[in-house]
């Protein structure tokens, strides 16, 4: 046979194999999991309501870039909740551990349901209710929530020094410099784009960049 030369920017192979469950998921987190694909993302130098704009405006225009999995602002979306959870909510949200899911405790969760739909938040639960009756799933984003996020301003994220903050998850491994290089050079060519982005400055960060 014909010797071959593959080359791999991957620095897990030069980890010992795994050997155990925890040790082979440590090493695809590593590679692939989303701690190694974020880019952080900060966007300074402006008038706090432009930089606002800025941030709705980037995430709008990556959020529908190939380039990324979902890129998140502080702005909730239903959208962004992971769908491949949603089979699994009961099993991850406490409610079941204290409330039999009779039909006593349903048809008082519908209820609730018919009163949402008449409030504000309509918009941000209707996509949800079909599948999730009981909000499960937010039940379960509200307990993962970090204990300290960022200050919400103008319904975006801020940093304490007064720059917007987003996080993009990219689909390229944080390993693959060739996808990292090209998402990187889709964030500055979108926010280079937006109306008022010269008296801005964009700042990345994160693994991917490194």
């Amino acid at each position: 046979s014909i010797p071959t030369l593959r080359v791999s920017t991957d620095l897990r192979s030069f980890m010992p194999p795994p050997q155990t469950p925890d040790q082979k998921l440590l090493l695809e987190q590593i590679g692939s999991g989303p701690g190694s694909r974020l880019l952080l993302i900060a966007i300074e130098g402006a008038p706090e309501a432009q930089l606002a704009a800025l941030s709705r405006g980037l995430a709008d225009a990556l959020g529908h870039d190939a380039n990324f999995e979902q890129v998140i602002n502080g702005a909730f979306d239903p959208a962004q909740l992971d769908s491949a959870l949603l089979p699994y909510r009961y099993l991850l949200a406490p409610t079941l551990d204290h409330q039999a899911l009779d039909a006593s405790y349903l048809g008082a969760q519908l209820q609730q349901r018919v009163e949402d739909l008449a409030s504000p938040a309509a918009a941000l639960l209707k996509p949800l209710l079909a599948r999730d009756p009981t909000l499960e799933t937010l039940a379960l984003a509200k307990r993962w929530s970090p204990p300290k996020a960022p200050e919400m301003r103008d319904g975006v994220w801020f940093s304490t020094e007064g720059a917007a903050l987003l996080l993009a998850d990219t689909r390229g491994a944080g390993f693959d410099p060739t996808a990292q290089r090209v998402a990187s050079d889709v964030i500055k060519r979108e926010f280079r784009a937006l109306p008022g982005a010269h008296a801005a400055r964009l700042v990345l960060s994160g693994p991917g960049y490194f």
